[in-house]
């Protein structure tokens, strides 16, 4: 539980509007693993047997569709992360699911890179008027939940290859995938294609490195150092991770209109005087020490070289870090969202 009360006093949260939503129904099935079959011939074989075979290094498990895409582990410890995560970006953005038009009213909304489906959920528990059509949540790994609204369902698929759905959404949701394309062009231009006119695309990501305006953060601080090295690696692996502040004019690249961009910063602990900074500050330690080694091991071995004790040391010493005070750091967070042309 997080502390009441001194410095690292976490505020209280708002009203939960939640409460006063009317009662929604839900769904008893796995609907990830009931929609694979009719993607199987894109990848041979029958599809659902292969991402039910997770790879298992290190003592974690990976997942085996497009095998070694995604440097993060898909078991229980790293699901956590995921949710604590979903919890800081919420939180960062007003307690909004997303900052485009669209949070008020959508019809037919993808989820790319849905994780345990967290976001999915919410926003169709949050938007009944999709019960029309549909919040589709797609991702490399069956690990979203059985119990889902009525108007939810997820797929397992690579998202970089040829879209197949039936439809087109008016929004294309993109969050925490950083390290996870290919091709974030690709992905833009599937999106486009993908949209109806005057539906639209968001992202909400965190910008490395870290970051201090003061100088409290000493130059040789581990957190520094741990930031380097995932940079250096995301490199090595082809997929950037210093990428969101230039997604703005991607977007504009690929045809986007009204291109905005919000930032916001992440507190790498919760320093800030401030009482709203301070609580995303308490949730941004929490996003940063929970499965650190298991978010980053894969990525740093493998491109880097380094060993599993080096690499939990390191990682130890970074959440040593995470509860100093006295250093002033943080991350910047964005949300960029542009439409398509009507």
């Amino acid at each position: 539980m997080p502390p009441t009360h001194g410095v690292n006093a976490v505020p209280a949260l708002g009203t939960d509007s939640s409460a006063h939503q009317a009662p929604r129904e839900y769904n008893d099935y796995d609907s990830a693993i009931g929609d694979i079959d009719r993607r199987s011939d894109r990848y041979g074989g029958t599809l659902r047997d292969t991402v039910l075979e997770y790879r298992v290094e290190n003592g974690r498990t990976y997942h085996s569709l497009k095998e070694g895409s995604y440097w993060q582990p898909n078991d229980e410890p790293s699901q956590e992360r995921l949710d604590l995560t979903h919890n800081l970006f919420v939180i960062t953005f007003d307690n909004r699911m997303c900052m485009c038009p669209k949070n008020e009213r959508a019809r037919y909304v993808l989820d790319i890179g849905t994780g345990t489906g967290i976001w999915a959920c919410d926003f169709a528990d949050e938007h009944p008027e999709a019960h029309t059509s549909q919040v589709v949540g797609v991702d490399l790994s069956p690990i979203q939940p059985h119990f889902v609204p009525t108007n939810c369902r997820f797929i397992i698929d690579d998202i970089e290859s040829e879209w197949l759905f039936d439809d087109k959404f008016d929004l294309v949701f993109i969050r925490n995938m950083l390290g996870c394309f290919e091709s974030w062009q690709t992905v833009f231009e599937r999106a486009y294609g993908g949209l109806e006119a005057g539906g639209y695309l968001e992202v909400q990501d965190v910008a490395l490195p870290i970051k201090c305006d003061d100088g409290t953060l000493p130059e040789d601080a581990v957190i520094s150092y741990w930031c380097q090295l995932m940079l250096q690696a995301a490199e090595v692996a082809g997929r950037p991770i210093d990428i969101t502040p230039r997604l703005a004019d991607l977007m504009r690249q690929v045809g986007f209109e009204d291109v905005t961009v919000k930032k916001k910063r992440w507190p790498h602990a919760p320093w800030p005087r401030d009482r709203q900074m301070r609580l995303i500050g308490w949730w941004a330690r929490e996003v940063s020490i929970s499965d650190l080694d298991g978010m980053c091991m894969k990525l740093l071995m493998e491109k880097l070289g380094l060993t599993v004790e080096e690499v939990k040391e390191i990682c130890a010493k970074v959440e040593e870090d995470c509860d100093n005070l006295r250093y002033h750091a943080y991350w910047d967070v964005y949300s960029i969202y542009g439409r398509k042309p009507a």
